[in-house]
């Protein structure tokens, strides 16, 4: 997966947001951007029925 650089500082509030921040915070971030841009994918790739997947 590739990571667009400025739509993540754009989520964080920009660079000087990111220089602010201690490393663990910025895994944080970067895990949460990943997490919801992983999500975002997934959800473009499923049809849309309207309806919520099943089991069966």
């Amino acid at each position: 997966m590739e990571i667009d650089r400025r739509k993540f500082f754009k989520s964080v509030g920009g660079a000087t947001a990111v220089a602010l921040m201690t490393s663990e915070q910025k895994a944080d971030a970067l895990e949460h951007f990943m997490d919801d841009e992983l999500e975002e994918a997934i959800m473009e790739q499923q049809p849309r029925t309207g309806a919520y997947p099943t089991v069966a």
